[in-house]
């Protein structure tokens, strides 16, 4: 899930929506993505008791894939369904009131 997520971190503003555009226009970001694929999968197989994982069949991993692939789904809709209006008094800083 944590590769997805920065993929969807990479476009924020309410009318990006396309998550993809520009993808390729980062090679740091793109060696970035391989590593943490790479660590990951090398934590699930070779972690051990060390931390406390098993390793994973073909299958577990594709479900685990599919699984993390929701936030791709899920964030575009989320940017046009919830009107970003209800986000703005979080982004307000408060007020410190000295004695």
């Amino acid at each position: 899930m944590q590769i997805f997520n920065e993929i969807n971190a990479r476009k924020l503003k309410e009318t990006e929506i396309n998550v993809f555009a520009n993808f390729f226009n980062n090679p740091m970001f793109l060696l970035i993505l391989v590593l943490t694929f790479v660590i990951q999968i090398a934590c699930v197989e070779f972690g051990g008791q060390s931390l406390r994982t098993v390793p994973l069949s073909f299958d577990e991993h594709l479900i685990c894939l599919g699984i993390g692939a929701t936030p791709i789904l899920f964030a575009p809709l989320f940017k046009v369904i919830v009107p970003s209006s209800i986000f703005k008094p979080l982004s307000k800083p408060s007020k410190v009131v000295e004695e």
